[in-house]
């Protein structure tokens, strides 16, 4: 049996602020600290905002065990802190609770992204005692129907609600993120979603930009949107907040993100609504992610940045043809960390917003 501890790390650029200065948004050394990786695409939902990404893998062999074990050890050597893992939807791969206690065997933090379907209390301990800390339940709305007819699986939120509910309740120490993807959908309910998360015990709600939505603009919200947003539900979430039951530094630090989302004095209103979250190109200067993360895919693909996700035009490499360690130091990952790509403007990874209830430190047994 061994202690297993993590302490909340969650960060917040002023942006608006930081965007012509020297440097990048964090100055952060060029170590992949957070890793994605995606065992499966495969998933039980049907999400209209997830249908621009890639739902099927380049090659037909994936990763087996003994080489994540492998891969672990080298992302670790480089630097890695936590690896998240996401999918598709990760409870679906069968080597799903292996996959976490090798990560924590490792020496590195697991998290894992989950929309909740088959999160039992059986699966939940599994994976508890592997070693998971972190539970990112996807919750984009805070009633049955809409959020369902969202994620398109009948019973989604019934099912994740009380699931993750009676997960909180063993009183086993994880941090509970509930993340939901901002939309002309659900901006409105940002209230009702803080009251949710706060019902559901939940540490975290993070509040994510649409991705890749500036061609058919399902989601993104249009002028009048983000009008009512800043001047009629802003202000009232801001004294939600203020009233919570939380630390005093958290209130401010969750204020200040509310205050600068969609934020056109930075940006202007055209641009958001055209999926546009950046001014103009400078934003390839200040993005840090292709120098501390990167994404793995099941089948070995190594992508810089969320944004390869939907254009695969940037893909590095596959860990199955060459070394991560070698991909990592390449010429063509360093290339790219300098200049970026097209697409950059339209990635709203620098862009995310969260809102802290709890960042208490985690302590528990582990049980090897």
């Amino acid at each position: 049996m061994k202690k297993i501890s993590y302490k909340l790390k969650y960060y917040y650029t002023d942006y608006t602020k930081k965007y012509n200065e020297d440097g990048t948004f964090y100055n952060c050394d060029t170590k992949p600290t957070l890793v994605t990786i995606k065992p499966t695409l495969n998933c039980i939902a049907n999400c209209k905002h997830c249908n621009p990404r890639s739902k099927k893998f380049t090659r037909e062999r994936t990763l087996n065990l003994e080489e994540y074990n492998e891969l672990f050890k080298k992302l670790k050597s480089l630097g890695t802190e936590q690896i998240c893992v996401s999918g598709g939807e990760p409870l679906i791969y069968n080597n799903i609770v292996q996959l976490i206690k090798l990560i924590t065997q490792n020496g590195m933090k697991a998290s894992l992204n989950t929309n909740g379907w088959f999160l039992t209390q059986d699966m939940f301990k599994k994976l508890i005692d592997a070693g998971l800390l972190i539970v990112n339940l996807s919750i984009d709305y805070p009633t049955t129907e809409k959020h369902d007819e969202l994620r398109g699986l009948p019973g989604l939120f019934k099912k994740a609600t009380e699931q993750i509910k009676k997960c909180k309740e063993t009183g086993i120490p994880f941090k509970l993120n509930v993340r939901m993807v901002l939309s002309k959908h659900n901006y409105r309910e940002i209230s009702e979603m803080i009251k949710l998360a706060r019902k559901l015990n939940a540490d975290m709600l993070s509040i994510d930009m649409i991705e890749a939505d500036s061609k058919n603009k399902l989601f993104l919200l249009n002028k009048d949107e983000i009008i009512d947003f800043k001047e009629n539900y802003v202000p009232m979430i801001v004294e939600q907040v203020k009233n919570l039951n939380i630390k005093e530094n958290l209130k401010e630090f969750n204020i200040q993100q509310l205050k600068d989302m969609f934020n056109t004095n930075f940006n202007p209103i055209q641009n958001f609504e055209n999926g546009l979250y950046w001014p103009d190109e400078h934003i390839k200067k200040k993005c840090d992610i292709p120098s501390s993360f990167m994404i793995i895919e099941g089948d070995g693909m190594v992508l810089p940045c969320n944004a390869v996700e939907y254009n695969r035009d940037k893909i590095i490499g596959n860990i199955l043809d060459t070394d991560i360690i070698k991909l990592w130091n390449s010429n063509e990952w360093n290339e790219f960390r300098k200049n970026k790509m097209d697409f950059c403007r339209e990635c709203p990874m620098n862009m995310c917003y969260m809102l802290v209830f709890n960042d208490e430190e985690i302590n528990r047994d582990y049980f090897e």
